[in-house]
């Protein structure tokens, strides 16, 4: 027995020695190649040697192969290989699962309203919805017609949720298929495909997608391999396998089902809150409604541009570009960072609003969306004013104020259907005041108030660049050497002349002796009736002793130049004007010489502007002249001068705007009153006033208001409900007044004061309580 286990070992060691010698060239390069004579020993048609039987060769392999595992055992590579295949196969059939919410839910937003179970549920609760709002109609209806006139803005509201109701899933399906369009376009221009619809695509070929890029969904060698296999091929390995099922995956699967389900929810339920609606006469819950809605559209619009980015990011990565490229970062890593910050993002944007919906399913938080959204308006209504400013734009400036106006009201009304939400619907306490005449407003103790909280508001002041219209004189002048300026106009006709500017005591005399002198003296004397003027041409000496021998005062005399009404003083060198002047003057006068226009500008301001054109590109500067502190303009120029000095002379203007009580009317009266006013006509010059608010110059405002203030205090305050009763408040009672008060101020409707001081009463009582 002893003798044949021997045998029997020495045969397993001749057979291993035999192994290691053919396995030698497998595992060791360095080692010596088998020889010319052992290949051509073995037969072209088989390996095995022909002296070999096949049992042996087979149990050779077999030998090598388990030398092989032996060897991948000892280095660890068999454990590292067994381990890497078992995770890779567990993720991959843990998240197959997964793969329809992916394929269905992830990159477009699913056509709730084509699943049969949502269909189902609506219909039903349509059905309830319809006959709950038809009994309304025919009550209110009955009630309208036997003389409840006030009850016709509720009717009008529950006809328009029953028409509301009848094309709900409509309306909702309508604004998935427009998401789900914008979806398909926006992954076409930034992915850079045309012809694949992404509808179509695999939940696993958009995971994969993540990363290889868009080769996922055009290369069919991808198509056989799972994102297990291909995602530890890539960089990271396992690592990155992990990585991505644990922070991309599983969050994108989870924020989909979710948007899903809301979806599905919103669409199901949508009647009955539509129902309520009517019901409860607030608009809150629509609000809340179109909240959600649309923010859980925008989810699903943030998760198709992420994976588009991401898509992208890895196929310019895969060809050497794009910022991943050049960093020489993976676009997964940041896929997974930005899907982290997006968890983030969508946690404040979504979920805290779906949560606060949650917590008020019959109004869906629809008061707080809408004060969260007036506050958002006002941020930026005052961020758009202070563009406008810097930018130097009026129109966006005054924009962003009526915004900010609008964003005020809106967030306050929001704030009102929050205590509305607190403390019941107000539809009832309306009804029991119209039924009863106000006598229930008595036993509640309501209190209205005969004024406003505040009668201005200002929400805010615009910051423009004005122009100030340069204005210029009426008196001419040359600034050539009279000598020469004396030489060219007598050449073109011009004669010596004496002017005197006869005084008011010598007017009389003067008229009575220009017929003489006319007489004597001929055309050499000319008589200006308008002015006061007495004109002497040509040799004027016995003239003047003549005058002078009358006592006619002779100290505003001037010499110079005459022709045809125009009259140049050499001395002063201006251009006057001592009768009719023809066209023709005026223009041979224009053509000689280079006359001069004074600019009214303060000295200190004609420097500066005299100054800054010296070193302007305008080829007229030079011919400006500055003299004695006065700027003087030439005449030929004045119509390229204007624009450009009018640019320079602007100013800063600061405008406040002021806005009345939100909902009265008098505003436009009280313009019209005050326009009325010549006292107030420097204030009415620095005012403009639109739909219900002024703007005034800051330098006027303290003024404007002090105005405003003794306006209205003389003044009774009335109210006109719907109709059209006029209404004032006496000792805190709503009191019918007959007819509009001789001094009255329009403040807006009854129902809406009503409908506040309702409200006041009823906050008070809650705090009180």
């Amino acid at each position: 027995m002893s003798m044949r286990r021997w045998i029997m070992g020495m045969v397993f060691l001749l057979l291993i020695s035999v192994s290691v010698v053919r396995a030698v060239p497998v595992y060791a390069e360095s080692d010596v190649a088998v020889t010319d004579t052992v290949t051509e020993s073995v037969d072209s048609s088989s390996s095995t040697p022909w002296y070999m039987p096949d049992w042996v060769s087979d149990l050779l392999d077999s030998v090598k192969n388990m030398i092989s595992t032996m060897k991948d055992l000892m280095t660890g590579q068999l454990i590292y290989d067994a381990v890497i295949g078992f995770i890779v196969m567990a993720v991959d059939e843990a998240i197959a699962p997964l793969m329809g919410v992916f394929a269905k839910s992830y990159l477009f937003t699913p056509r709730v309203a084509e699943i049969g179970l949502v269909y189902k549920i609506w219909s039903m609760l349509t059905i309830i919805s319809l006959v709950s709002i038809i009994i309304g109609i025919g009550v209110l209806a009955i009630k309208i017609i036997r003389g409840k006139k006030a009850l016709d803005k509720l009717l009008k509201v529950f006809i328009a949720c029953l028409l509301s109701c009848l094309v709900s899933l409509t309306v909702i399906n309508f604004c998935n298929v427009g998401a789900n369009w914008l979806h398909q376009e926006m992954m076409e221009g930034i992915i850079g495909t045309s012809g694949i619809q992404y509808d179509g695509l695999s939940g696993e070929d958009i995971l994969k997608s993540l990363i290889i890029g868009s080769d996922a969904i055009t290369d069919p060698q991808y198509a056989g391999q799972t994102l297990g296999h291909i995602t530890v091929e890539t960089q990271g390995g396992i690592w990155m396998l992990l990585a991505l099922v644990l922070f991309e995956v599983l969050p994108l699967f989870l924020i989909a089902l979710l948007a899903t389900l809301v979806l599905i929810l919103l669409a199901s339920f949508v009647p009955i809150w539509i129902m309520l609606t009517a019901y409860n006469g607030k608009a809150e819950t629509l609000i809340g409604f179109m909240n959600i809605y649309i923010r859980t559209l925008v989810v699903g619009c943030v998760l198709a541009l992420h994976w588009a980015l991401s898509v992208r990011g890895q196929s310019d990565y895969g060809a050497g570009a794009g910022f991943a490229a050049d960093l020489g970062v993976p676009p997964i890593v940041f896929s997974i960072i930005t899907i982290l910050l997006i968890i983030v993002f969508l946690f404040l944007f979504w979920v805290k609003p779906l949560l606060s919906a949650a917590k008020s399913p019959m109004t869906l938080a629809g008061g707080e969306a809408l004060e969260g959204l007036g506050e958002w308006g006002e941020k930026g209504s005052a961020a758009m004013n202070q563009i406008g400013k810097r930018l130097g734009m009026e129109g966006l400036q005054e924009r962003s104020l009526s915004w900010k106006e609008k964003s005020a009201r809106m967030s306050e009304a929001g704030r009102k259907m929050q205590e509305m939400a607190k403390s019941g619907s107000m539809v009832p306490d309306l009804i029991a005041s119209s039924l009863s005449g106000g006598a229930s407003e008595v036993l509640k103790g309501v209190t209205y108030q005969d004024e406003p909280d505040e009668w201005l508001t200002q929400p805010g002041d615009i910051v423009m660049m004005q122009e100030a219209p340069l204005s210029i004189g009426n008196k001419q002048m040359i600034m050539e050497d009279p000598a020469k300026v004396s030489k060219q106009l007598m050449d073109k006709g011009y004669k010596q002349a004496v002017v005197l500017q006869v005084s008011a005591d010598d007017r009389e005399q003067m008229q009575a002796l220009v017929p003489a002198l006319q007489a004597q003296h001929g055309d050499h004397v000319a008589w200006n009736s308008e002015s006061d003027q007495l004109v002497m041409k040509g040799p004027t000496d016995e003239i003047i002793r003549e005058l002078q021998s009358h006592a006619i005062n002779m100290d505003s005399v001037q010499h110079g130049l005459v022709k045809e009404g125009l009259f140049i003083d050499l001395k002063e060198q201006t251009v006057n004007t001592v009768g009719d002047v023809s066209h023709e003057a005026m223009k041979e006068l224009m053509q000689t010489q280079v006359t001069y226009i004074k600019a009214h500008v303060p000295p200190e301001e004609a420097k500066h502007i005299h100054e800054q054109l010296q070193h302007s590109h305008h080829e007229w500067a030079e011919r400006v002249e500055l003299r004695d502190g006065s700027l003087w303009l030439p005449e030929s120029d004045l119509d390229r001068i204007m624009p450009v000095l009018n640019t320079m002379t602007k100013q800063l203007v600061q405008t406040v705007r002021l806005d009345m009580p939100a909902g009265s009317k008098f505003l436009p009266r009280m313009m019209d009153d005050w326009q009325k006013d010549a006292s107030l006509d420097e204030l009415m010059a620095a005012v403009q006033y639109k739909d219900n608010h002024v703007l005034v110059h800051s330098d006027q405002a303290d003024r404007f208001k002090q105005t405003f203030e003794q306006y209205r205090s003389e003044r009774i305050p009335y109210w006109r409900t719907h109709n059209g009763l006029i209404k004032v408040i006496k000792d805190g009672v709503p009191v019918d007044y007959g007819s509009v008060p001789m001094r009255g101020l329009d403040m807006g409707s009854f129902e809406s004061l009503q409908r506040d001081m309702i409200r006041k009463r009823r906050e008070h009582l809650r705090k009180e309580g």
